[in-house]
């Protein structure tokens, strides 16, 4: 058929298809509902203007909103379906944010179901809002910005809510806040900190009311509380270094309790390939990861290991990574312990024999990062352990995912694959590979360099107040050790450039509110400009 002919055919049947639904009846289109009602106020029943009526979705998507006028009357058009609406004002005096059926929170909202064309009344009465104010104290002459938060239990959906928030600027060293809109209907739990997302930084620890360093522990506060003062101080920042790479794995391993350890795993401290996923693998196990010299094992290390007593030690990589020459001091040193050594043809094979030894049962979620580069393995390996998943090693720059990779990532029942680092990392087309594996989801953690990268990896899924670690993104060994104890605690570990920390990181590491941040290795990995979060 000719390309004219062609399209004289699709004509033909565009015509015979529109006169086929000449007359068919077809659906009506869903024609939208209001939703009206009177807002007033709970004391004195006078109607409250400007009061901000938004209308969610039961799944928690907003649809539309609308304002109240003189007469505390609101209006909104939606489609038909159930919805909650959340009432809101900045007016003085201020009122308390309340959902509909005048609750404080969503999860005892009132349903407001409009129909098709229909008319549906949600009427509100606002809560006068009190206040709790005070003073927050620091050691530091230098201006910045200071967050309190406000958090109050939500029975119904059994999760602390964070209620009000107000940010100051503290000039010089002691501020004054207040927090507005609170309800006396129920107790607060206050959360002091600094604000980092607006640089320079200030590296000063919260703190929860009074001094607490958990929510569980902090005190609660009624609303129309006043005097209620805070002190934020430096956060406190040790060092674990040795006079090597080796002494400095050794004193990670001292962090351990020996009586809780059965399993030390042993790695080439020269090579890094072979010890990437023994990381996460050994933070799962509570295990250390020590590092040896390829043809002897350094005396520190071996006084680890007896200090450890393990039943079990594993060697990662074969004799011609680590030497069969340590294999046999390890066994003089460790009779009664059981050696095993997981070594493939290559850094991709051995990665996968270390993986199914420390997850026989399989695992439903995967880090994927390249065995050619270092940093995105060792920031994802805490990532990796704290959430019991392998980290595997593939060959990045591949546009194909070669078929052993692919068969055990279906061997594990794999669900979820979440790539360290960006395309230059693992290729895009590597991406889709993996992604076209039966019943695997990929997400991919990636910034604009190996610092940002850990940034990216490190944003999500960790408490506040935790211990933080910094580590040389430069060079491997005392992050590829520090990884395994990290990802063990759980705490998360950040690389950075050595002489400094880059603001993405800095930010990062401060908005969680670290309980105590851990340097690794001595100062010429990372300087004591860095250690003091001095920002490139």
């Amino acid at each position: 058929m000719t390309r004219t002919a062609h399209r004289f055919a699709v004509a033909v049947g565009a015509l015979a298809l529109v006169a086929a639904s000449v007359g068919a009846a077809s659906p009506a289109a869903a024609v939208n509902g209001t939703i009206t009602g009177t807002v007033t106020s709970e004391s004195s029943a006078l109607p409250i203007q400007n009061v901000v009526a938004e209308v969610w979705t039961l799944s928690g998507t907003w649809v539309n909103e609308s304002t109240t006028d003189a007469s505390g009357q609101f209006q909104v058009s939606v489609p038909p379906g159930d919805y909650h609406i959340q009432f809101s004002t900045i007016v003085t005096p201020a009122f308390v944010p309340e959902w509909s059926g005048d609750v404080l929170f969503e999860s005892d909202a009132t349903t407001v179901t409009v129909s098709d064309g229909g008319t549906a009344v949600a009427d509100a009465a606002l809560e006068s809002g009190k206040t709790i104010s005070g003073s927050i104290m620091s050691p530091s002459s230098q201006p910045g910005y200071f967050v309190v938060q406000a958090f109050a239990w939500d029975a119904t959906g059994g999760v602390w809510s964070r209620f009000a928030v107000d940010s100051v600027i503290a000039t010089p060293s002691m501020t004054a806040y207040t927090l507005q809109r609170l309800s006396s209907k129920v107790e607060y739990r206050l959360l002091f900190s600094y604000d980092c997302s607006v640089l320079p930084c200030i590296p000063l620890g919260a703190t929860w009311y009074d001094g607490a360093s958990s929510l569980g522990d902090a005190l609660d506060v009624a609303a129309g509380s006043t005097d209620i003062d805070a002190t934020l101080s430096p956060i406190p920042i040790d060092r674990i270094a040795g006079a090597d790479r080796f002494e400095t794995a050794a004193l990670l391993a001292d962090e351990f309790d020996p009586a809780e350890v059965d399993t030390v795993y042993l790695s080439n401290g020269l090579n890094f390939p072979d010890a990437l996923s023994a990381a996460p693998a050994a933070a799962i196990t509570g295990a250390p990861l020590l590092l040896t010299a390829p043809d002897f094992l350094p005396e520190t290390v071996a006084d680890s290991l007896e200090a450890l007593d393990p039943e079990r030690v594993v060697i990662t990589g074969t004799e011609a990574s680590v030497s069969a020459a340590v294999e046999d001091a390890v066994a003089d040193l460790l009779p009664g312990a059981t050696i095993d050594r997981l070594g493939g043809a290559d850094r991709f094979e051995t990665s996968r024999l270390v993986i199914a030894d420390a997850f026989p049962t399989g695992a439903t979620e995967l880090w994927v990062a390249t065995g050619y580069v270092f940093a995105d393995a060792l920031s994802a390996a805490p990532v990796a352990g704290r959430d019991g998943a392998p980290v595997l090693l593939v060959n990045g720059p591949a546009t194909t995912l070669d078929a052993s990779t692919a068969a055990f990532i279906e061997d594990l029942g794999v669900t979820t694959v979440r790539i360290a680092g960006g395309t230059p990392s693992v290729s895009a087309a590597l991406e889709s590979a993996i992604d076209a594996l039966p019943g695997v989801s990929v997400v991919r953690y990636a910034g604009s360099d190996r610092y940002d990268t850990s940034r990216a990896i490190n944003q999500n899924g960790w408490d506040d107040n935790a211990r933080v670690f910094l580590a040389s993104g430069l060079t491997f060994p005392d992050a590829l050790a520090g990884s395994a104890l990290a990802g063990g605690l759980p705490a998360p570990l950040y690389i950075v450039p050595g002489t400094c920390v880059t603001p993405g990181v800095l930010s990062g590491v401060l908005m969680k509110r670290p309980s105590s941040i851990t340097v690794l290795g001595g100062p010429t990995t990372v300087s004591p400009a860095a250690e003091n979060l001095t920002s490139c």
